[in-house]
């Protein structure tokens, strides 16, 4: 029998590219909201949002590493895709809201 964080260790570099690719996949949905906005605090505030995602990130990624492990090549989802062109017609509060409340999450 292996011990104990032997056979954990694969289990626990799941979860934390499921970690990693959440982050990411915010700081790309941050950075898509405001790229759309023109230039204030709306947009300063989702681009520093999109930095500590990133950052985040680099936090599950270096324990993925130690592991032994690889954080996984990113495909964005619906929600990266969507939620964007869906404040450009809504307007930003709206996909806020959307996002706050847990309406804009979800894996593809």
């Amino acid at each position: 029998m292996a011990p104990l964080g032997l056979e954990l260790t694969p289990r626990l570099i799941v979860q934390l590219r499921r970690n990693w690719t959440d982050e990411m996949r915010s700081a790309e949905l941050y950075r898509r909201l405001a790229h759309n906005l023109p230039e204030g605090e709306p947009r300063r505030v989702l681009s520093e949002m999109s930095g500590q995602e990133v950052r985040h990130a680099d936090h599950w990624r270096l324990r993925i590493e130690e592991l032994g492990g690889s954080v996984p090549h990113l495909r964005m989802g619906m929600r990266e895709r969507v939620l964007p062109l869906m404040a450009r017609f809504a307007g930003l509060p709206s996909v806020i809201v959307l996002i706050e409340s847990g309406g804009g999450t979800g894996t593809t």
